[in-house]
């Protein structure tokens, strides 16, 4: 029989059924087949390996891999300034990343925004439309912040590094990630990353983040106000971050996925 190796990334569909209702029945009842079938199992983080085992108990354990993704650091490195702040005439922002599906929890930066009225503009960058977009305007109209958020829509693959390394800090608020590749990629330009603490994201962030509980308004609020405020506490992380993100390169990541695939075949 031919060998087969298959990547889990997450199993988001158990967690948000209503958002993916048609992917349900498949991890429910086809994955455990697949992976049953497969000679192993790459998993993008030891979140998604654990989250595996948990649902699906009767998996052999050795076939699960752990194989991290990565960034491209030949693209993404700090950038030098005023790019962004000519483009898009903004300067002195926190950066927001990313698609708005309700895991991605924006709503609570927004309340958090609302409890310090001295702080920064909110860029939010990817295309963000209709429904969406319309709940999350009323929201922050309601919370009177609406003159602080900046949309910027589609922003070309080209500038992100830019958008990255301009932003006084950038905030991964999710409550769910497979692996959370935007912290890494923030971290890269040597952008202050705040992250929540939830699912892969205190892996994958290891000691170059600063964390908080996405659900705490009070505790995203401090910090930050704390990464916003503390220019040593910002550029320590601003270090830290280059370091970290060089853990996870394309390089590594082929060199394991190639070790894997010669011991399968061998």
């Amino acid at each position: 029989r031919t060998p087969q190796i298959i990547t889990i990334h997450d199993l988001l569909p158990f967690h948000y059924p209503s958002l993916l209702p048609r992917w349900v029945p498949y991890y429910e009842y086809f994955l455990p087949s697949v992976i049953k079938g497969s000679t192993a199992v790459v998993c993008i983080s030891e979140f998604t390996r654990q989250e595996v085992l948990e649902r699906y108990p009767k998996i052999q354990e050795e076939k699960l891999k752990v194989i991290h993704g990565g960034v491209d650091l030949e693209r993404f490195h700090p950038c030098p300034p005023g790019v962004i702040s000519e483009r898009y005439d903004l300067k002195d922002y926190l950066l927001c990343v990313g698609e708005v599906r309700p895991y991605k929890n924006v709503e609570n930066v927004f309340r958090a925004m609302e409890l310090w009225p001295d702080g920064p503009k909110l860029a939010i960058s990817g295309k963000i439309f209709g429904v969406h977009k319309a709940r999350l305007e009323n929201l922050a109209r309601s919370l009177n912040i609406e003159n602080r958020i900046v949309w910027l829509d589609y922003v070309p693959d080209g500038l992100l590094p830019n958008l990255y390394s301009e932003a006084t800090a950038f905030i991964f608020p999710s409550l769910y990630e497979g692996f959370g590749l935007p912290i890494i990629e923030a971290m890269a330009c040597g952008c202050p990353t705040l992250s929540s603490n939830m699912a892969s994201l205190p892996e994958i962030g290891g000691k170059a983040a600063h964390f908080f509980d996405p659900m705490e308004i009070n505790e995203i609020a401090e910090s930050i106000q704390k990464v916003c405020e503390d220019s040593k506490y910002r550029q320590t992380l601003a270090n830290r971050g280059p370091k970290h993100a060089k853990k996870f390169n394309w390089e590594s990541s082929f060199k394991k996925h190639m070790d894997l695939f010669e011991k399968v075949l061998n």
